[in-house]
């Protein structure tokens, strides 16, 4: 088995399908078992493999890159969150700063809301 890292096998919205698809193919799929998206190995600006684990570890902690280190491209999964960002950023600044700070006060409660959530389950009793 070589040193270094070994190719990623990603879906295009980011599921992580085999982070050493070189040394393990028999895990390989050309679409994703999570959401059906198609899997990609390389960058689709540069065609670079995407990095996977350092094959002297057993990674359990491998997390799908955001941008392609040799020449810094959003992967598809990264381009996809930047874009719904910006689309939301559009639609605000549509709206009237009257219209802007309600939302803004809906998505404070909606994140208040799901940590009380979140803390109540994570205690006995819900104390």
């Amino acid at each position: 088995m070589e040193r270094g890292f070994d190719v990623a096998l990603i879906c295009l919205n980011g599921h992580i399908v085999n982070c050493s698809s070189h040394d393990y193919p028999q895990f390989n799929k050309k679409f994703c078992d999570a959401c059906g998206a198609q899997t990609i190995e390389e960058c689709t600006n540069c065609h670079t493999a995407i990095q996977g684990s350092y094959r002297d570890n057993i990674s359990f902690n491998y997390k799908a890159p955001r941008f392609c280190f040799n020449c810094g491209h959003p992967f598809p999964w990264t381009g996809a969150k930047i874009q719904a960002a910006h689309d939301l950023a559009m639609e605000l600044e549509s709206l009237s700063n009257e219209d802007r700070q309600m939302w803004f006060l809906k998505q404070q409660r909606r994140c208040y809301s799901r940590s009380i959530l979140i803390m109540s389950a994570a205690t006995p009793y819900g104390v």
